[in-house]
């Protein structure tokens, strides 16, 4: 953790810039502070052997440390679809969660970006919610109305409610043992 402390961006398990142009593409500024993070889909992936958490390369742990011990104010992430099945966005939802941080997750479909293939993916966004309240708590003080579309959202989904999505797994036993 101590290499990430000092760096306002993070890009981890991402390939050439993807994360930095669709941040950009977003009107994300550069100088805002993000992490992101797509950890390897191969343990819950339909052309992986379908090890799931048991598979080494299930890196959310590691990703997920990391995160803990930094705190950046803003994360996003991706994974495949068929990691829900494995419970996987119930378990980053929740160590979020409980990290104090507020959790939206939604499912795309990449054909829907121009992409040649139909591949659905999860992607989430994690806002710290005790640096939002020190923020709001500041404007407030300042006699400054906050406008709600400074709030983090999602696409054009209201307040970004994906409540129902991490528990769209039937049958879960709570957190994957690790």
């Amino acid at each position: 953790p101590r290499d990430f402390r000092g760096y306002s961006k993070c890009h981890l398990f991402a390939g050439f810039g993807v994360w930095s142009h669709a941040l950009r593409s977003a009107g994300w500024a550069d100088n805002r502070p993000v992490w992101t993070g797509s950890c390897p889909c191969q343990s819950f992936s339909v052309a992986g052997k379908g090890d799931g958490f048991a598979d080494k390369r299930h890196l959310w742990p590691a990703f997920f440390h990391l995160i803990e011990q930094c705190r950046p104010a803003t994360v996003f992430g991706e994974q495949v679809e068929a990691a829900i099945r494995y419970s996987w966005l119930d378990l980053v939802q929740t160590d979020l969660e409980n990290s104090g941080y507020a959790f939206a997750a939604a499912g795309i479909n990449s054909a829907g970006f121009g992409a040649p293939h139909i591949r659905q993916r999860l992607y989430f966004v994690a806002d710290s919610t005790v640096q939002r309240r020190q923020h709001e708590q500041t404007v407030a003080g300042s006699n400054i109305a906050m406008a709600s579309s400074t709030r983090p959202r999602i696409g054009a989904c209201g307040d970004g409610d994906f409540s129902g999505l991490a528990n769209h797994h039937q049958g879960s036993q709570g957190r994957p043992g690790m």
